[in-house]
């Protein structure tokens, strides 16, 4: 009892140690409500928590329903002196998306700050904001030429994530930047909001495109960019399959590489691998080992039980049939177990 009564001293003394949030704790707040906020911002508050455990308290705080948790989260992002409890909230907020109109003056002071990381989960946080001019500020801090460039470089990423003509405007407008590097970062951001891969830094493209598209109206604006994307996901998915055929390829040379003695360990790497295309490989092997009548280990048996409850239909359909032509005691029971399923 004692430890706890020091650990819950700890957290009170971590929270009265933040502007404000002494105050917010002892305002018409249940004893449970009490109890949390002081907890949680005690963590907030502590250096040595992790990021972690940090996260998950801004997290709880967020969806917390009484005024005292916002009050506290903005007094928090507010403290420059606690970086990392600054990057939790903002990353938390950026998490759930649109939140309190609060948070938005913190989170500028953050994003214009000399602090590259709570830069970055500031510019972040900040696009979620749909409305309350946080487009027009990300605007004009990345048109402010007497800024510090990496200030606004992360202004730039920001606009890469809001769907708005402004935002847009403002990234063809910089493709003129006499630097380098934020022509650079304002193609980039084009390309991440419309999809248009083919245009890249060239500001003619941009600039022709952007003629065409800046008068019509949102509605068909936002289906254009929606087509845009579909197309662009159809592509990488394609690319994305020719490349992963091509690993299973070059890992089924790999293994026929491997000396015998070495086969054992790369074939169970292949059945546990997170690509359902190596799993796949490590059926296709160990079905030439069974045809072969070369033996299988047993870590490998039941990796391919496992198997049948592979997230994947062909896999668990590859694994189904492996096991069947294990030959062991166990084969008929593990098949009628996942009729079962």
């Amino acid at each position: 009892m004692r430890a706890g009564h020091i650990f819950l001293a700890a957290c009170v003394c971590g929270l009265w140690a933040v502007s404000g949030c002494g105050r917010a704790a002892t305002r018409d707040l249940t004893p449970r409500q009490q109890m949390e906020l002081t907890t949680l911002a005690g963590q907030l508050a502590d250096p040595a928590r992790s990021a972690k455990t940090k996260l998950e308290a801004a997290e709880l705080l967020l969806t917390s329903s009484y005024p005292q948790a916002v009050e506290t989260l903005r007094d928090f992002l507010a403290d420059s002196a606690n970086s990392s409890a600054q990057i939790a909230i903002a990353e938390a907020i950026a998490a759930q998306g649109d939140s309190h109109e609060q948070f938005i003056k913190p989170l500028t002071a953050m994003l214009t700050s000399k602090a590259p990381a709570a830069r970055a989960a500031a510019a972040y946080a900040l696009t979620t904001y749909k409305d309350h001019g946080v487009t027009d500020c990300l605007v004009q801090i990345a048109l402010d030429g007497w800024r510090d460039k990496p200030i606004r470089l992360d202004a730039v990423g920001a606009l890469g994530r809001v769907l708005n003509k402004r935002a847009v405007d403002a990234l063809v407008h910089l493709l003129d930047d006499p630097d380098n590097e934020l022509r650079g970062a304002a193609a980039e951001s084009l390309t991440r909001l419309t999809s248009i891969r083919s245009f890249g830094s060239d500001p003619a493209k941009w600039k022709q495109w952007w003629a065409r598209n800046r008068n019509k109206k949102r509605e068909q604006w936002l289906a254009d960019l929606a087509d845009n994307l579909a197309r662009a996901r159809t592509s990488l998915e394609s690319e994305n399959a020719q490349l992963r055929s091509r690993l299973a390829a070059a890992m089924l040379e790999l293994y026929a590489a491997t000396p015998a003695a070495r086969r054992d360990e790369l074939l169970l790497g292949f059945l546990r691998d997170p690509l359902s295309e190596l799993r796949l490989v490590g059926a296709k092997l160990a079905r030439n080992c069974i045809a072969n009548s070369e033996p299988l280990s047993e870590l490998h048996r039941a990796q391919i039980r496992d198997m049948l409850a592979d997230g994947d239909d062909e896999v668990r359909l590859a694994a189904a049939m492996l096991v069947a032509n294990l030959g062991d005691g166990e084969a008929l029971k593990v098949l009628l177990d996942r009729l079962k399923v």
